[in-house]
């Protein structure tokens, strides 16, 4: 159905009284709700036949215009794309201005863009503080390191979703003032109005490719969005979970290895001779060089329970004794260990002999000085040119847990070696803090290890010696020094070496005890990690403060969808009852006039609005701080009423009552006489100022 009046449907002209502004002379009242039924607009069906096609938008437009004019042929004098609607009374339209004050403007956009940013710095905060507590652990559970994971991946998508509503916000308030600055086409309008997607950004620079300002703004704000989703994307690259050398200590049941025996078959059900233990004990040793030896250093840092290494040093050099340190393994985790506080020292007290006879190794008895200066004559077994030779007794011991080593060094003239012949007591203690039997050392293994170096599980003719003899290219060789302790250091670490491997091969047994339980930490790079953080926040606070500055020069309208729809009213009401179902892009060809928001003035009183007429608004300048209250005519009259009425007493209730129904009695009777016209009662006459400033009546 279309709008029409009923006594004549022909279009307005620019001439008709009806299209002046009102309080004009001979300017009829606008319409009223509750006038004479000749006066109300009545519907009847639009004047376009169609067959089974649809009818376009262009048809709809162009009946619009023929029956009520275009929006470009406008009669003067009547507001742009204003269409007549109802009065409200004076006592309801006052309560309706606003004063605009660019100031308190400020202060509000301040506080919400305030609020949005310490939300991202305690985001910030809370983040950091989690990545530097997390970091201070030396080794992190996989319970430990998910929870982590999962709280970090919370705050910053946390943060993502607060930085972009921010960037959005920000772009609202922008918008206003972009509106305000130039002209655009409905379609343009439309899209900066929702500017707050990204989308509508991308679609607006297509719209507006022609524009080089519009699709270069567009451009760049599409880029610094993405920028921003990229620094808050490649925070998590800037620390990670790194597998931990140590473990998590907790009581439970552990797994240590044998030292009861040395066990050539890893088989604890077969006890080992004798002489297959001694061999076993050699082959530890000569393994045991393969790997590092630490220090003192690295014994205390290794003792240290709340950081435990995992596959530390088998032994350890203090200088004037060796030791080695035993360790545990949890069960489900038998490729990771963590070393305890028992450990077992090796001392050595040794004296050298000069050898006289036999130097080079050309014979198995050799001659020696003694103590007292006199020769005496040893047995070295087998021996051989720059060879080393030691040997060990099996029963003439130095103690329960002691063996005598003697070494015999051959000649070596290339490198300074002196034939000498080292008698050696190598001691090895008991085990320290062994709290359980399965800790323990027994005598004879301890024994067998001390003096493991010359071990070979075959015993030489009539004595009760072993041997094994040594090239001098080889590490246990020791040719590059004649000094009698550096021979009992080097037979010493042997001997640890033994136990320390012994506690890396030996058969299992599974023993109360804290369980090694192998872990991550995290590493953080803080010279990026921290920058970062920080610029994100920075970021945000410039963006949000840029855009308050730029856009309270204007009045920027509460994002509500009334609000706007409220200020797009002139717009859409040209279409009257019709295109309900129209979407923007069709809405907006019903208009190729460009439009921009501005303020439209009456003296101390202001209307802000959509319009072609409206001049922009240059980038420096604003819009006029004041009330701003619809149509500036309201306005005036409000402000009249209002002084009247402050001027006069006020009638009672009843009095106002009574008046108002009489008027509206006479309004009527009027309204029939003045051929389809508006009603004039006494309470709505027009009233205009004179030349004297008086206000004056006009019937």
């Amino acid at each position: 159905m279309r709008p029409t009046r009923t006594p004549d449907s022909s279009p307005p002209s620019s001439s008709s009284p009806s299209h002046r502004r009102p309080g004009e002379s001979g300017s009829p009242e606008p319409a009223r709700f509750g006038s004479s039924p000749s006066s109300q607009w009545s519907f009847e069906k639009p004047p376009l036949k169609t067959s089974k096609s649809t009818v376009t938008l262009q048809q709809v437009t162009g009946a619009f215009e023929h029956r009520y004019g275009a929006a470009t042929t406008l009669p003067p004098g009547n507001p742009p794309l204003q269409s007549e609607f109802s009065r409200v009374d004076l006592g309801i339209r006052r309560p309706l201005a606003r004063k605009f004050d660019p100031h308190r403007q400020l202060l509000k956009l301040f506080l919400e863009g305030f609020i949005r940013w310490l939300v991202t710095m305690v985001i910030v905060g809370a983040t950091v503080g989690t990545v530097w507590g997390y970091s201070r652990i030396e080794v992190i559970e996989s319970e430990q390191l998910g929870f982590f994971n999962a709280i970090t991946t919370g705050l910053l998508l946390g943060l993502n979703m607060n930085m972009q509503s921010a960037f959005k916000q920000s772009a609202v308030f922008v918008r206003w003032k972009i509106i305000s600055n130039r002209r655009q086409s409905l379609q343009e309008l439309d899209l900066t109005l929702g500017i707050d997607s990204l989308l509508r950004v991308c679609k607006l620079a297509w719209v507006a490719r022609a524009k080089p300002i519009v699709w270069l703004a567009c451009f760049v704000w599409i880029v610094f969005n993405y920028a921003m989703f990229t620094l808050i994307a490649i925070v998590p690259l800037t620390f990670s979970a790194q597998g931990s050398t140590g473990s998590i200590i907790v009581p439970g049941t552990v797994q240590v290895l044998k030292l009861d025996h040395f066990y050539p078959k890893n088989d604890s059900t077969v006890v080992p001779n004798m002489d297959a233990e001694q061999a076993t004990a050699h082959t530890y040793g000569i393994v045991s060089n393969t790997y590092l030896a630490g220090n003192a250093t690295d014994l205390a840092t290794s003792l240290i329970i709340s950081r435990v290494t995992v596959g530390g040093f088998l032994t350890y050099n203090l200088v004037d004794h060796w030791v080695t340190q035993f360790a545990e393994k949890n069960p489900g985790e038998t490729t990771s260990q963590f070393y305890t506080n028992r450990t077992a020292n090796a001392t050595w007290t040794c004296t050298s002999y000069p050898v006289v006879e036999g130097v080079d190794g050309d014979r198995t008895e050799i001659t020696y000085l003694d103590g007292d200066g006199g020769n005496a004559t040893f047995n070295v077994g087998e021996t051989g040119p720059t060879a080393t030779t030691y040997i060990t007794e099996t029963e003439d011991v130095c103690g329960p847990r002691c063996a005598r080593v003697w070494t015999f060094q051959t000649r070596i003239p290339d490198n300074g070696t002196l034939p000498m012949l080292f008698d050696c007591n190598i001691t090895m203690s008991e085990v320290a803090h062994a709290y359980l039997p399965d800790h323990l050392l027994p005598d004879k293994q301890a024994q067998i290890a001390a003096g493991a170096i010359g071990l070979n599980g075959f015993q030489h003719p009539n004595t009760q010696r072993q041997w094994n003899r040594f090239h001098a290219g080889d590490n246990w060789a020791g040719t590059s020094s004649n000094s009698a302790n550096d021979r009992g250091w080097l037979i010493a670490q042997f001997a640890t070496g033994v136990l320390g491997y012994a506690g890396q091969v030996n058969p299992p047994v599974l023993i109360p005890g804290n369980v090694a339980k192998s872990g991550s930490y995290i590493s953080v790079r803080w010279k990026q990690f921290l920058p970062l953080m920080l610029g994100l926040g920075l970021l945000q606070l410039v963006v949000t403060m840029f855009s308050i500055l730029v856009a309270n020069s204007v009045i920027v309208k509460d994002d509500s969808r009334l609000a706007i729809a409220r200020l797009l009213r002139p717009l859409v009401e040209r279409l009257g009852p019709s295109g309900c179902l129209l979407d923007g892009d069709d809405i907006s060809k019903t208009l190729t006039t460009e439009v921009v928001y501005g303020v439209r003035q009456a003296g101390e009183w202001h209307h802000v609005d959509v319009g072609h007429d409206i001049q922009p608004v240059r980038l420096w300048d604003g819009f006029p701080a004041g009330w701003y209250d619809g149509d500036p005519d309201v306005e005036v009259e409000v402000e009249a009423e209002g002084k009247r009425v402050a001027d006069s007493p006020s009638p009672s209730s009843s009095s106002r009552r009574r008046r108002r129904r009489i008027a509206d009695e006479q309004g009527a009777r009027a309204g029939d006489a003045n051929d389809g016209h508006a009603p004039l009662s006494a309470r709505r006459r027009r009233r205009r100022r004179g030349a004297d400033g008086r206000l004056k009546c006009e019937q």
